[in-house]
């Protein structure tokens, strides 16, 4: 039965001795391996009919609708769409002071990018669109990046080249903390147009109303949040404009207590799993383990170690008395 047992954690030691050298050769080649994979050039694809400039990175590149293009290096395909417009669409609109508003068609592919002036108000003027042409989308950034927006407009395909005016995009809107605990306090914020009218709903049978001030920003603070998953939405009224409807919201999760303690334990595992996995420390600290295991083992191979063990493990009856006993062997 020794013999046996002797057989059975020899072949562990040695199993985990084995693991302690493929740990040892692999990890250096894996610490290099990503760098050499997003190392890789660039592919640039150009796509439909056209006839554009060759592409150098960070270049501009002109295709033959006189749409220019930037080509900037990475690990990501470019795939650059162009083609030559049948009719011209201009518009007109507001969003907030200084904003990234980005224009997208009605099958959400990109047609042009402006920023806002300091009162808020954009445009774009002749951009080249296909016959059929029948609505489209601008979402904004703010300035300072705490939130975005968006929101479309839909209507008869046109017929011919067409102008739109006073477009007013819905205020742009963001979480100080997009995952809280409940019943504590979220802050949501965002940007408008200058003194506009926020609407803000935080669920269906809820919204709350907000000014925005002179520099078009706003901010409402949810106090007492109950445990849930909240999309936040914003409209805006500017001087008897109303906004587009929003077409993208704000998610606040609200975790309960149970919900607390799950997450604790996750954030807890995987800063263990980050350490042990993606640190030297944590290797060593692996290694380390391993091979205080596989001393144990061989402590246990020695001779008497395994009678030694099962010795301890033997169920015994304790005496009533037994600590006087042990007192006086221990004294003689």
């Amino acid at each position: 039965m020794n013999r046996f047992c002797r057989g059975i954690i020899l072949c562990v030691a040695r199993s985990l001795w084995r693991v302690v050298l493929l740990f040892s050769i692999l990890l250096p080649a894996t610490c290099y391996l990503p760098a050499a994979i997003f190392a890789q050039t660039p592919t640039v694809n150009i796509v439909g009919p056209t006839v554009v400039t060759p592409a150098v990175p960070g270049v501009n590149v002109l295709n033959a609708s006189g749409g220019a293009v930037i080509i900037y290096p990475g690990s990501q395909k470019v795939d650059v769409n162009a083609h030559v417009g049948e009719f011209k669409v201009s518009i007109a609109g507001l969003a907030s002071p200084n904003a990234s508003v980005i224009l997208k068609d009605e099958k959400n592919q990109f047609l042009a990018s402006t920023v806002a002036d300091s009162a808020g108000g954009f445009g774009f003027a002749e951009v080249n669109v296909k016959n059929g042409f029948s609505g489209f989308c601008l979402e904004q950034i703010d300035f300072k990046r705490l939130g975005e927006s968006a929101g479309c407009l839909n209507f008869e395909p046109i017929q011919k080249s067409e102008e739109f005016r006073e477009v007013y995009v819905p205020p742009t809107i963001g979480l100080y903390k997009t995952q809280i605990n409940a019943n504590d306090e979220a802050l949501i914020y965002g940007y408008s147009m200058p003194e506009a009218q926020v609407n803000v709903k935080i669920k269906a049978n809820q919204t709350v109303d907000v000014a925005a001030d002179k520099g078009g920003y706003y901010e409402y603070e949810f106090d007492k949040v109950p445990a849930g998953t909240y999309e936040l939405e914003s409209r805006g009224k500017y001087q008897n404009k109303d906004s587009l409807e929003p077409k993208k919201s704000a998610k606040l999760v609200a975790r309960s207590s149970g919900d607390q303690l799950v997450t604790r334990a996750e954030e807890i595992g995987k800063t263990i799993s980050d350490l042990l996995t993606t640190s030297i420390f944590g290797f060593l600290m692996l290694l380390f383990f391993l091979l205080i295991i596989i001393i144990f083992l061989i402590i246990l191979l020695k001779r008497g170690g395994m009678a030694y063990l099962a010795d301890k493990l033997k169920p015994r009856h304790p005496l009533h008395h037994d600590w006087l006993l042990e007192f006086i062997m221990n004294s003689n």
